[in-house]
């Protein structure tokens, strides 16, 4: 069970062995779901003083402990609210100006973030509070494993707040909370998503029932006493009568059956080394006696005591070859957090490292939720547009009946109405500024359409395949992907990348060509495709939206030691920022990067 781990968890940390507790719920318990929570509680009822109460101890605040304890002590004595009270902060005496100004502030971001309430989803509030509070500024500057685990757990809440937005029509904070709630009660503490083969080598406590599908090197399978492993027997919430079975069960069986089943489970864990640990006394009035199990594989209590008594006497620097050594064993390196190379990559990822190494940590290595944008909502629904619109075009002809004389008749293009149709059914309807800005995208829209649906219609390329994805393999890693558009062409294909924007200028520059040049290579290589062109298609261009090309043998193997480079850059911890006004301007993570320029 999850509780038998804290004799262990107070164990490892006296010894500063490093570990990781991989339970598999209590989510809401971890301290930064209850400060986000708590902060939350307090957007949706100012009044809420234990949310206030916590809120006040962020680390971020910085506030001293006397501060909060006179905010309290006034609040009881007026009769006040600590919302209330920490807003009249500056009348109260023994606050210094410079608290007052960081408790006028916060009081501001409430007040800001509460107004948000009325038409942001969760996600949004949650992000904004990440990005503008400075409330992870001091957890993401330092790759620690404590700090690792913070941001994973955040990741988690984040995931969790994204599946209420889809599955709850008119999703706001207020119901999320009572969604919560309602878990709480009912005995849910939050799933916990996991996965052990992250990070570095450190002791991993996880109860059997977590361990399901892993194997380690070593394993200690500990509580094996009478009544602990096996357990006692549950009475059933609501036991079915006998009349109703249709034949008997052997209840008490069943249950050792299943708890035999997973001390199987447990012992077939181990790769190279099983240890079975119990003790005499777990806080109770008698000794315990050894597992049942235990006795079944022969083991004797007379037959464990030398081993015992090793044991009791604890680590010694002496046992140079044992698991004990923590010297070299189980002790890892306690400032910087080594993260594992990850075998699977994109282009955009490469991108993304190349502007800024930096930027990449904030997103692939820690994995900070961010705002999406309307960029991003836009080209999104314009790509599933022409996706669905020229997949019914496509499966149309190839559908197409045989005519009175043998032949196939292909059918007509289908009409404008009907992209348009589709452009509404697609529509993405997120992270716009606002209702006007909205429109004006969804009208733009329309007209990159009606220009791309005219010279389509006009030229009728011949389409060989849509969304074409691959896996292409590079060293020991892989780089996955999707090819927009594959046309058939004479001798070979082209392949088509859609852009939503303007291009440059009427040559493409090197640097723009290699998103292409790529795609080139997973087609040559993986899909085994002659390619003849390479085309960006720029849908906001009417009159000239082509530009073409050809990639060399030089300019492939070129990017690929590229990439190669940026991954063993990568896995060797180059971060370095590259800080600019361009590209800072634009940055997800602006708000919270010490590197900043603006």
């Amino acid at each position: 069970a999850n509780s038998s781990a804290e004799i262990f968890i107070s164990y490892l940390n006296q010894m500063d062995i490093p570990y990781q507790f991989l339970a598999m719920k209590g989510l809401y318990n971890k301290p930064i779901i209850l400060d986000i929570v708590s902060y939350f509680k307090l957007l949706d009822n100012y009044h809420e003083s234990s949310a206030v109460f916590r809120v006040l101890n962020f680390d971020n605040l910085n506030l001293p402990p006397e501060v909060i304890v006179k905010l309290t002590h006034y609040s009881r004595m007026k009769s006040l609210s600590l919302f209330e009270t920490v807003k009249i902060a500056s009348t109260i005496s023994g606050i210094d100006s410079a608290t007052v100004e960081v408790l006028n502030k916060l009081v501001a971001q409430i007040e800001r973030h509460t107004q948000l309430t009325k038409n942001k989803k969760p996600t949004e509030l949650l992000v904004d509070f990440i990005q503008k509070s400075g409330y992870i500024e001091t957890v993401v500057k330092e790759d620690t494993l404590q700090n690792k685990e913070i941001l994973g757990y955040l990741q988690q809440f984040y995931n969790k707040l994204q599946d209420y937005e889809r599955n709850t029509e008119n999703a706001d904070l207020s119901g999320f909370l009572d969604l919560i709630n309602l878990e709480m009660q009912a005995g849910d503490s939050g799933r916990l998503a996991f996965d052990p083969e992250t990070g570095p080598d450190m002791v991993k406590i996880m109860t059997v029932h977590s361990s399901k599908g892993l194997e380690f090197d070593y394993i200690f399978l500990s509580h094996l006493v009478d009544r602990k492993f096996p357990t006692d027997k549950r009475k059933e919430l609501i036991e079915i009568p006998n009349a109703l079975l249709k034949q008997s069960v052997a209840h008490d069986d069943f249950h050792l059956e299943e708890e035999r089943r997973l001390f199987y489970v447990a012992m077939t864990r181990a790769k190279k080394h099983l240890y079975f640990t119990s003790a005499d006394n777990y806080g109770g009035v008698r000794d315990k006696k050894l597992s049942r199990f235990l006795d079944e594989l022969g083991y004797k209590k007379s037959e464990i005591k030398k081993a015992d008594l090793r044991l009791r006497s604890g680590p010694s620097e002496k046992q140079d070859n044992n698991i004990f050594d923590i010297n070299d064993k189980l002790i890892v390196a306690k400032g910087e957090l080594k993260y594992e190379t990850p075998k699977r990559f994109s282009y955009s990822q490469m991108q993304t490292y190349e502007m800024c190494p930096y930027k990449y940590r904030f997103g692939n290595i820690l994995k900070i939720p961010t705002f999406g944008n309307h960029y991003f909502s836009f080209g999104s629904t314009i790509h599933n547009t022409l996706q669905k619109f020229l997949e019914l075009h496509f499966n149309t002809n190839l559908n197409g009946q045989a005519d009175l004389f043998g032949g196939n008749s292909e059918k007509p293009f289908p009409p404008f109405e009907q992209l348009d149709s589709l452009y509404q059914e697609n529509w993405i309807d997120e992270w716009y500024q606002d209702e006007k800005q909205k429109e004006q995208y969804r009208k733009n829209g329309k007209e990159l359409l009606k220009n791309f649906y005219q010279d389509f219609k006009q030229k009728m390329p011949k389409v060989k395949s849509l969304e074409q994805p691959f896996s292409l393999p590079l060293g020991e890693y892989r780089f996955a992907g999707r090819i927009d558009r594959i046309d058939e062409v004479d001798g070979g294909v082209e392949i088509i990348d859609y852009k939503t924007g303007k291009p440059k200028g009427d040559k493409l520059a090197t640097h723009d060509k290699r998103q292409l040049l790529f795609y080139q290579i997973a087609a040559e290589e993986v899909l085994g495709l002659p390619v003849k062109k390479l085309k960006y298609y720029y849908l906001e261009d009417e009159k000239n939206p082509e530009r073409e090309f050809i990639g060399d043998e030089k300019a492939k193997d070129k990017l690929k030691q590229k990439f190669l480079q940026n991954i063993s850059d990568i896995k060797n911890q180059k971060f370095d920022p590259k800080p600019s006004q361009m590209i800072c301007k634009f940055c997800d993570y602006k708000d919270i990067c010490e590197h900043r320029v603006l």
